[in-house]
């Protein structure tokens, strides 16, 4: 079992392993953070629901021991590789919040996708463009960055800086850094940069972009 895993039921269950199956049989959600892998949830039969935060991995793990998986929602990570969405049939909401996910192409197979959530990713121009609008022609609920937001991401990115910049529930703009091998919080810690600042600093000083987030007053995500 995955530390992480075990720490998350440990939460959920109120003591650490063994578990009596009376007890895992009634969980059917989990948020993890940190996990390195999805061992030890296939010893919950009824999970339905699973978050993923922060988790160190580059790809989404399969998800084929998990048969009433239907709510996924994976973010703040290093992932770019979605292909092991497919390998959860019952996918319904997938929610993939600032990750480095360049190609969608995988998730037009998920027969039963009702929403996706892609806010904060460095999609390519196919996957921003005609992935999305088939998803949307199929009747799926897309959220995604809005233009000006996407391709500042995809300018962060070609730049060097793997970060995620996304306009945030109150409107205003954060940046971000997903992953653990670039802070050890990825999910908290995200800075206000208004994007004209950002494309100033990415046109005259790409260096100076990273330390803004050592700056407290800018902080609107902390832990």
């Amino acid at each position: 079992m995955d530390p992480e895993v075990h720490n998350s039921l440990t939460r959920i269950l109120g003591h650490a392993a063994p578990y009596e199956w009376a007890e895992v049989d009634r969980v059917d959600s989990v948020l993890v953070r940190f996990a390195k892998s999805v061992d030890g949830l296939s010893d919950l039969p009824r999970l339905g629901a699973l978050v993923l935060s922060a988790p160190d991995v580059t790809a989404i793990p399969d998800l084929a021991d998990l048969p009433l998986l239907s709510i996924l929602e994976v973010s703040d990570s290093d992932v770019t590789d979605v292909r092991a969405l497919t390998t959860a049939t019952r996918l319904r909401d997938v929610s993939l919040l600032r990750n480095k996910i360049t190609d969608l192409v995988p998730v037009l197979d998920c027969a039963r996708l009702e929403s996706l959530d892609v806010t904060g990713n460095p999609l390519s121009e196919d996957s921003y463009r005609r992935v999305l609008a088939e998803l949307r022609d199929r009747g799926v609920r897309v959220v995604a960055s809005q233009e000006r937001e996407w391709r500042l991401t995809l300018a962060l990115h070609a730049a060097g800086l793997p970060f995620s910049y996304y306009l945030g529930g109150d409107d205003r703009h954060l940046l971000s850094r997903p992953g653990v091998t670039r802070s050890p919080y990825p999910h908290v810690g995200h800075i206000n940069v208004p994007p004209d600042e950002l494309e100033h600093l990415l046109d005259h000083d790409p260096a100076g972009i990273e330390p803004l987030f050592d700056d407290p007053d800018r902080v609107l995500w902390h832990l």
